[in-house]
């Protein structure tokens, strides 16, 4: 089933009007675009300018749905690398930018100076990987140095990420940053 709704109404403005769909996780891109297009046609709706963003989450799963904390996805899902995944048992392994956790959090906390991250994980930045530590306050070119010592970094913005780049890849219209972050 396929729901769609205005984004907001302060967000529409004359004949143009911004939505939301939600669909099935289990929807393939293709699929996806091939849904939208149809339905809108058979309603004489005309989809100018329009992006399909999504990410891709580390067990291969296709999420358009983003988060920045524990509890923002379904109580089936984590949310890892900025996006809501299915939960499987091997989470602890891609939650750092993709790589492997350093640990787990406790009470929202980790030990050594590393960011508890969303998914309840502890890496050495919020999201994406980290540039190494901190040399006198610089770091690499698209890092800036956080509290932590460590170098981090965010997508334009400080917008939430579309998940971790795969093989320097991003899916939709998302681009792979420094940090192995999809923005």
């Amino acid at each position: 089933m396929v729901v769609i709704k205005p984004i907001s109404d302060a967000q529409m403005g004359g004949n143009v009007i911004k939505f939301t769909v939600r669909m099935p996780i289990a929807f393939k891109v293709i699929a996806v675009d091939t849904v939208l297009t149809n339905m809108l046609m058979r309603h004489q709706i005309c989809l100018v300018n329009y992006n399909l963003i999504f990410g891709q989450c580390p067990n291969g799963q296709i999420s358009q749905v983003r988060c920045s904390a524990q509890g923002q996805c379904d109580q089936d899902q984590i949310c890892l690398n900025g996006l809501c995944c299915t939960r499987t048992e091997f989470d602890y392994r891609y939650p750092c930018g993709g790589i492997t956790a350093l640990g787990n959090c406790t009470n929202k906390n980790c030990t050594g100076g590393l960011s508890c991250t969303a998914s309840g994980f502890c890496c050495e930045c919020p999201v994406g990987l980290s540039g190494g530590e901190c040399k006198k306050g610089n770091c690499p070119s698209g890092f800036k140095c956080m509290e932590n010592g460590y170098c981090c970094t965010t997508c334009p913005n400080d917008a939430t990420p579309y998940g971790a780049c795969r093989n320097g890849v991003c899916g939709g219209s998302t681009m792979c940053f420094a940090g192995n972050i999809c923005c």
